[in-house]
């Protein structure tokens, strides 16, 4: 074939540049798909260290203790708090760092903590990052992940944060997170000593 500029190309050199081309494009996706993979293992191996410990724990300070080792220590989380609702648990949170008493302020609503059945991420203003953790983040914009605790007869909500406006985004997977809230669940119902609802 000659081109426009009246060089000669053979049909099997076009066929090569375009299946040299085609397999770029395929090695691209393939390596993007092991990225992927690699990190949804990792992701998985700090779900399943995270639920062995909290099987293992035996009343709320081993929680809270396993929330810090296991949610800030081994992931890129910067922030993690353990809300419950009910004001009769309040005096079991004295010496807890992770697991508190609601109190609602201007800043932060029951509904943004509790009003959710399924988990969610998202970003937040450093003010409400603030109301929810007591510490600023770095920048004017951070981010949260929101995960109920189900079938408790009280509210309880984990929330973990990042200093990352992108970090827990909207269109984060939620998969994992849902499991963390079924397992806490049980946990909570064990060492709280509640009926499930």
């Amino acid at each position: 074939m000659r081109n426009r500029e009246g060089v000669v190309t053979s049909l099997a050199d076009i066929r090569f540049t375009n299946l040299r081309a085609e397999h770029d494009s395929l090695l691209g996706r393939v390596n993007d798909l092991m990225a992927t993979a690699h990190q949804n293992a990792q992701r998985f191996q700090v779900i399943t260290d995270l639920s062995l410990a909290l099987i293992e724990c035996e009343d709320l300070a081993q929680i809270d203790s396993v929330l810090n080792d296991h949610i800030i220590e081994k992931t890129e989380a910067d922030d993690v708090a353990m809300f419950v609702q009910d004001r009769w648990f309040h005096t079991r949170f004295e010496n807890l760092i992770h697991i508190r008493f609601f109190k609602a302020d201007g800043e932060l609503s029951p509904q943004r903590i509790f009003g959710s059945e399924r988990s969610y991420c998202q970003t937040c203003r450093s003010s409400e990052y603030e109301a929810i953790f007591g510490l600023k983040p770095n920048q004017g914009l951070a981010s949260i992940a929101v995960i109920p605790v189900p079938g408790l007869d009280s509210s309880v909500a984990l929330v973990i944060g990042s200093h990352e406006p992108e970090h827990f985004s909207v269109t984060s997977g939620t998969l994992f997170l849902d499991y963390v809230g079924d397992v806490l669940s049980r946990i909570a119902r064990r060492v709280l000593h509640v009926d499930p609802v």
